[in-house]
């Protein structure tokens, strides 16, 4: 099982008592790890937006901050957990053993480790930097949909970093130049973005569904959620009545962000909510700017 695991953290222990202790949630290793990562991840971003002195001002300490905070918690240490697969080795790995392991790895690599790779860092900090203007994440998206694949960049460093973006059926190659490498990758980004928005091939919602029908309504409706157009669909279903015999469901939906509900009345609860679906993606597309 210890080749295994440092299989997945891609790290061969010197000393193999140590990870032996880790495993064995070591509380000292658990201490040193912990202090250890959180201030490789502050010193990390800091070193990447510190030096960034040009007009930009959507980079200012708060979502700096945001940011550190969003990569020093559990839910960050549980999401690695996962994806390096280590859960899937360790019955119930916990954030904990996770920590101890990492504070195994500084000790027997004499802190010389790249926990950027192990952590993919880079990525993480794109996905996650202020979500209101996190144009890595809207050219993703819409490559993704309009392309079906992720965007790819490259990067040359020569006193700066020089990131070049092309994207699939559009012919511009984007680029920016910095000292910092995750500016100029966020700037290549927002270069794209503006060029999409200025030559009018930003999805609708038409693209991402397709023509709206009763019978696909539900899903179509779900998927504009799952793809981060609309916030999450509330149906509530009751009982109306009775007619000649038979039952009456209502199903009423509301959609957070949307003025209108719409309601729908069957003797089917799914056709009801077939139905409310339906008028609420047409409401949608007629009102989509």
């Amino acid at each position: 099982m210890i080749e295994e695991l440092e299989k997945v953290l891609n790290y061969k222990f010197k000393n193999e008592n140590i990870i032996k202790e880790a495993l064995n949630i070591n509380e000292l290793l658990y201490i040193n790890g912990k202090a250890y990562i959180e201030a490789y991840i502050k010193k990390y971003i800091l070193k990447e937006f510190c030096l960034y002195n040009n007009d930009l001002s959507y980079y200012d300490d708060n979502i700096i901050l945001e940011l550190i905070n969003s990569l020093t918690n559990d839910d960050f240490y549980l999401k690695k957990i996962n994806s390096l697969g280590i859960n899937e080795l360790i019955n119930d790995a916990s954030v904990k053993l996770f920590l101890v392991i990492i504070g195994g790895i500084v000790l027997d690599s004499d802190d010389d480790f790249d926990f950027s790779n192990l952590l993919n860092l880079d990525e993480e900090i794109l996905t996650n930097i202020n979500p209101e203007l996190n144009y890595y994440n809207l050219v993703n998206s819409w490559s993704k949909n309009k392309n079906k694949e992720a965007t790819k960049y490259s990067i040359s460093l020569n006193l700066e970093y020089n990131v070049e973006l092309k994207i699939k059926q559009i012919e511009k190659t984007f680029e920016y130049k910095s000292k910092n490498k995750l500016i100029s990758i966020m700037e290549a980004y927002k270069e794209a973005y503006n060029h999409i928005v200025d030559n009018n091939l930003i999805l609708r919602i038409k693209d991402i569904i397709g023509v709206p029908s009763v019978e696909n309504a539900v899903d179509q409706l779900q998927n504009l959620f799952v793809k981060g157009f609309i916030n999450e669909p509330l149906y509530k279903i009751n009982l109306k009545g009775t007619v000649n015999g038979e039952d009456v469901w209502r199903c009423r939906l509301i959609v957070d962000g949307i003025k209108e509900s719409f309601s729908a009345d069957d003797s089917s609860k799914k056709s009801a909510k077939r139905i409310a679906a339906y008028e609420m993606l047409k409401y949608i597309i007629e009102n989509e700017k």
